[in-house]
């Protein structure tokens, strides 16, 4: 009670015109206190939403990251199943195989030899180029379907080409995985 005392009777000294000047000063002071208050509230709100904006834009990539990397292993895994299946399999002599199956023998342009590169993962992958000559698409599309059947091989390339008679020519490169070590 002494202490509202003392501020009342201190603030009886001052006229009117002083009062009301001191008055705005006070006020002035307490609005210039809730401006900066204020402005830093919203700017670190601000700051922070940008910040979270952010995160969640590193949360999807990451997220998508994680899938990708769980679709990559699942990927491997089949393969790594399809490997320990035919551990002897030879994509000549599936090719030949698959080309006698159809009578396409001799249509068969050249005997061409695989090739072979090392892939990420302990992975090789072995490409056999081949080229037929004048057949129709209906041979070309039998063989297609007859090389797609097989989950171990894959058409990597292929170029067809339409002759003078009518007939297609067709350039095609398979392939296949094989493990550079076999996985246990």
């Amino acid at each position: 009670m002494i202490f509202g005392a003392r501020w009342i009777q201190w603030l009886q000294q001052f006229d009117r015109r002083e009062f009301y000047r001191l008055m705005a000063i006070v006020a002035g002071a307490l609005l210039l206190f809730m401006a900066i208050f204020l402005y830093r509230y919203y700017s670190l709100s601000h700051q922070l939403e940008q910040r979270l904006k952010q995160v969640n834009v590193q949360r999807k990539e990451a997220r998508l990251l994680l899938e990708q990397y769980e679709h990559v292993i699942a990927q491997q895994q089949a393969v790594d199943t399809l490997l320990k299946e035919e551990p002897g399999f030879k994509i000549k002599q599936f090719f030949a195989t698959v080309v006698q199956g159809l009578n396409l023998t001799g249509h068969l342009k050249q005997d061409n030899e695989t090739s072979s590169h090392e892939l990420v993962d302990g992975y090789i992958e072995v490409e056999l180029p081949a080229q037929l000559q004048g057949l129709n698409m209906y041979q070309i599309l039998e063989l297609f379907y007859k090389i797609e059947q097989n989950k171990r091989v894959y058409i990597k390339e292929s170029t067809i080409s339409k002759t003078n008679n009518g007939l297609l020519n067709l350039d095609v490169a398979i392939a296949t995985f094989e493990a550079a070590e076999l996985p246990t």
